[in-house]
């Protein structure tokens, strides 16, 4: 008597109901675990960009003790005269991506590093991410030959030695700023002293806030209060913005 014989196969795939409940649990972990990698990304950008700032106060005050207290020069126009640093992204796209920019500025023996002008969060291609505050040694108001008569604003003199830093200890005086994308073109970060109103607007792609340099060497993380703040461009009204008023606060006049 034969006996039918029937093959088996044992199988060790998944069941579509399987699968699907695998594909879930890894999208629920990457939802859980992306937000986490993003913030400490973050962190890190947030990190190196203060230490770029550190590095570029060292490199402002050693200019000041080397050249008998006068402040490193600061010249809006980007090419015009003597600045820190040379280029305007305004009205020269090209300058965006031009190294040589930097190493044609007076901080660049004190700097002798590129990468250090430019913030890691930085989205942009330029090559430079941080401006110096208008009131330090403004040189484009009035005679070039005789910076001491120029003002940073009207009725505001500019500050162009360590003797004229006014009203604010050098810990409460700001020098360099990250400035926003829509907004950076020269090496100069203007503020109003006293207008409700944008002259450059800073970054704010550090945890929804900026970072920032002071006189006396050490840097600082703001982030911002006003969500105004976050889009701000050159020329908005920025009335009763807390933001603006810490900023007025930290130039040396108020």
């Amino acid at each position: 008597m034969t006996k039918a014989c029937g093959t088996r196969r044992n199988s060790f795939g998944f069941t579509l109901i399987e699968l699907l409940v695998v594909i879930a649990i890894i999208a629920i972990l990457a939802a859980l675990l992306l937000p986490v990698l993003s913030q400490a990304q973050d962190r890190g950008y947030t990190a190196r960009c203060l230490s770029n700032h550190k590095q570029m106060a060292a490199a402002w005050y050693m200019y000041k003790d080397d050249n008998a207290g006068k402040l490193v020069l600061n010249e809006p126009m980007g090419t015009n005269y003597p600045s820190w640093v040379q280029g305007n992204y305004g009205s020269s796209p090209n300058d965006q991506t031009n190294t040589a920019l930097l190493q044609m500025g007076l901080l660049y023996p004190y700097l002798r590093s590129d990468g250090i002008y430019r913030c890691p969060a930085d989205p942009t291609v330029h090559v430079r991410s941080y401006s110096m505050q208008g009131q330090m040694a403004p040189y484009f108001w009035g005679n070039p030959a005789d910076p001491e008569a120029m003002n940073g604003m009207p009725g505001y003199p500019g500050m162009f030695a360590e003797t004229q830093l006014k009203r604010l200890s050098p810990a409460d005086t700001l020098v360099f700023v990250d400035e926003a994308p829509n907004s950076i073109n020269d090496c100069f970060f203007g503020v109003f002293i006293t207008r409700a109103t944008w002259w450059d607007a800073p970054a704010s792609w550090h945890s929804r806030g900026c970072n920032f340099c002071f006189a006396d060497g050490h840097s600082e993380h703001w982030k911002w209060q006003d969500q105004r703040t976050l889009t701000a461009v050159s020329g908005a009204s920025a009335t009763s913005n807390i933001d603006l008023a810490r900023l007025q606060a930290s130039i040396g006049y108020q």
